[in-house]
């Protein structure tokens, strides 16, 4: 008697597994048969792309071309100005440092041995100053073109 009443139990779904179950069920098809679930979420765009004939793309992509070249040489002397900045900064630097190790070996006391790294440390900082200012006198990077949009081509109907 005692596994009828647990195949029974079992089949009533007296257990927790099964009303757990029960509740998400439960939960599902009401979600399911809100008006939540019955709203339709396709929206159109509000603003279609239009796009170019193919003359007058040809043209915009000529026009991306000249901008795209005079871009790349902008950048090309922007990347210049830059190396030489950064060439300047490296030497004023390794001025300070070989200044300060010339001073550390004809130092005898610890005053003079700070007053060098003091040196030293005024020295690179002016060096960094010059150069941020002289990255930012430059201005902004350019900004490269943007490439027209291709025009779609129409559909061609092949007869079989």
């Amino acid at each position: 008697m005692k596994w009828v009443s647990q195949s029974f139990h079992i089949l009533i779904g007296d257990n927790i597994a099964m009303r757990k179950a029960g509740r998400r069920g439960v939960i599902l098809l009401a979600l399911a048969l809100s008006p939540v679930a019955q709203t339709d979420f396709a929206i159109a765009d509000s603003n279609p792309q239009v796009t170019p004939s193919p003359e007058s793309y040809k043209a915009q992509f000529e026009q991306f071309k000249v901008d795209k070249e005079k871009f790349l040489s902008d950048m090309k002397s922007r990347n210049e100005q830059i190396r030489n900045i950064n060439q300047t900064f490296k030497s004023n630097c390794d001025k300070a440092n070989s200044d300060f190790k010339s001073a550390m070996a004809t130092a005898k006391g610890p005053d003079q041995k700070n007053a060098a790294a003091v040196a030293r440390k005024n020295a690179i900082s002016i060096a960094i100053t010059n150069r941020d200012s002289a990255i930012a006198a430059l201005g902004a990077p350019p900004v490269p073109p943007t490439e027209p949009a291709k025009p779609i081509k129409s559909a061609k109907n092949k007869g079989r």
